[in-house]
């Protein structure tokens, strides 16, 4: 007799092997139970796989929770330190910050449109070709050999200056005549320094605009024959005004006969009352020149900011 074990019983056959139906009940258990097996292995794998990663999340938790600590830690001993050094203690800047506070406590000189620059330059490093112009018509900083250099006009030069308080503020400017060629005569431009809050700003008229600088600062401007007169300037910082004391003006009516009308002291006047101030305007002194040399430069300069 043979016996064929499995966990539900036995199977008898006698004398020979089981039959189809018994034989296929055993193959359709054994598949079950491979198949209960299979699964179980698989829940327990996943047990294991999740329990892994809980442990892992745990640990990467804690490991986030000890750096946390440790950088908490640092940031108080720094705190400690800095209170605990008080006023011995100084606190270096980054570059882009210390640059940064290096232009705001400079006294800088700022224009209209957010530009700055460094005001340190005086009239004597100007006219030495050292310190840089703010030149307010480009609004660009330049050395005065660089602003020579860039005229449109060939062989000019800077042939004298002056010094003389031309908007009666109590401060003197610095008067520069500018030629061609090699004639000091032929005056092309006046070019006007004046100091703005500790920088050098330059101002540039054309000789007919400023020409007979008397010492008190007044000057002879003129736009044409009928329309002249003598004034003083008045600054802005970036651009200046022709402010006119006695001249004339002309105009034209639809028949082109023009029509001249004089002024003393800014109010209206007769052609004689005007003729008497321009003889008198005319009697004044008149402002010095110097050479524009390293000599007169320094002479003149040399106790002047």
């Amino acid at each position: 007799m043979c016996i064929c074990a499995h966990e539900y019983g036995y199977y008898y056959t006698h004398g020979r092997g089981m039959n189809t139906t018994m034989k296929k009940r055993f193959e359709l258990k054994t598949i079950n139970k491979l198949l209960l097996t299979s699964l179980l292995i698989i829940a327990l794998t996943a047990c294991s796989t999740t329990n892994d990663n809980v442990d892992n999340s745990r640990n990467a938790s804690a490991e986030s929770d000890e750096i946390q600590l440790t950088q908490s830690l640092s940031d108080e001993e720094s705190d400690t330190v800095n209170s605990t050094d008080g006023e011995d203690m100084l606190t270096t800047a980054s570059p882009s910050e210390e640059n940064s506070d290096k232009a705001e406590n400079s006294g800088n000189a700022t224009d209209n449109s957010g530009d700055s620059k460094t005001a340190s330059a005086t009239y004597k490093d100007v006219l030495s070709k050292e310190g840089e112009i703010f030149y307010a018509y480009s609004g660009e900083w330049k050395t005065l050999e660089q602003y020579i250099a860039g005229s449109d006009a060939s062989g000019v030069f800077v042939s004298s200056f002056a010094m003389v308080d031309l908007d009666n503020d109590g401060e003197s400017e610095v008067v520069l005549q500018i030629c061609k060629g090699n004639d000091s005569a032929d005056i092309i431009e006046v070019l006007v320094l004046r100091d703005y809050d500790g920088a050098i700003y330059s101002y540039s008229l054309a000789a007919r605009e400023l020409s007979d600088l008397k010492s008190d600062g007044t000057f002879w401007f003129s736009s044409g024959a009928a329309d002249s007169g003598f004034g003083r300037i008045l600054f802005s910082e970036k651009s200046y005004v022709i402010n006119k004391i006695t001249y004339s003006e002309s105009s034209y009516d639809s028949n082109n006969n023009q029509t001249v009308v004089y002024f003393v002291d800014d109010k209206s006047a007769t052609l004689d009352e005007y003729n008497s101030a321009v003889n008198k305007q005319d009697e004044k002194t008149a402002a010095t020149w110097h050479e524009y040399t390293t000599k007169s430069i320094d002479g003149v300069l040399s106790n002047v900011k």
